[in-house]
């Protein structure tokens, strides 16, 4: 390469390559790295009885000693309600099912629905803690969902600010944690209310298990582009000092 080219042309091409591996590195990191601005993974308890508060129906309600936290009253414990449901658990197992480990951390939250419904019921909302928000700025909500059975699997409705986002979503397979998001621009919102709800109202089945509930701010477009506009013009760098050191080869 060396005898081909000319030293300076060389230090260019070195450089160059240089440069282009730098922004590849740079854009890879930042299009990783989508900044979390609320994060539930239910191994922070802070209650009596392993109280993890956030809004929910009473039937999946596990926080039954009259606690509350910010005037939250509702939410899960290690002690569940009386189904089992709101339950804290690192793992279950029953005679139709088990989920046996967590997706991260010590705990998951477990609801074992027992009874059937005539409406959506509520498995877990943030309502009643401020998430702040900026406008006209995309946002993805995450959550990892595991069936103990499938004699019939949850059927999980994400909605924000009291909207449907997206569809439902379901679970396939037993005992396999499985990551589901949705993707959301707040407009005019500068705060949201995260909710995840049950649409199955069957009260056969319907067993299942949450875990690392997330929402992330997605990098902008715009910023992708300057990247790939950078990356675009090393390469052409590059090329034309290879195409100069073909036409002008370095004297012995």
């Amino acid at each position: 390469m060396i005898g081909l080219v000319k030293s300076s042309d060389f230090v260019k091409l070195f450089l160059s390559y240089s440069l282009v591996a730098v922004f590849l590195f740079a854009t890879d990191a930042r299009l990783a790295a989508q900044p979390v601005i609320y994060s539930e993974g239910f191994d922070s308890p802070v209650g009596a009885n392993g109280d993890v508060y956030f809004t929910d129906s009473p039937s999946y309600n596990g926080i039954t000693d009259g606690t509350s936290s910010g005037g939250i009253t509702t939410g899960a414990s290690f002690a569940g309600n009386s189904n089992e449901n709101g339950e804290i658990r690192s793992s279950v197992t029953a005679g139709y099912g088990t989920i046996s480990a967590p997706q991260a951390g010590s705990d998951f939250l477990y609801e074992n629905t027992n009874k059937a419904f005539t409406a959506p019921i509520v498995v877990f909302s943030t309502q009643g803690t401020t998430i702040n928000l900026t406008t006209n700025t995309n946002y993805t909500f995450s959550f990892y969902l595991n069936n103990q059975d499938n004699i019939s699997e949850a059927v999980i409705q994400p909605t924000i600010n009291g909207v449907a986002i997206g569809s439902t979503l379901s679970a396939t397979g037993v005992n396999s944690w499985e990551q589901f998001s949705v993707n959301w621009n707040s407009g005019s919102a500068t705060s949201g209310v995260f909710e995840l709800d049950n649409s199955n109202l069957n009260g056969n089945g319907n067993d299942f298990g949450i875990d690392t509930i997330q929402v992330t701010t997605v990098p902008e477009p715009g910023q992708w582009a300057t990247w790939a506009l950078v990356l675009v013009l090393g390469l052409v760098f590059v090329h034309r000092a290879i195409s100069r050191s073909k036409r002008f080869p370095a004297r012995a």
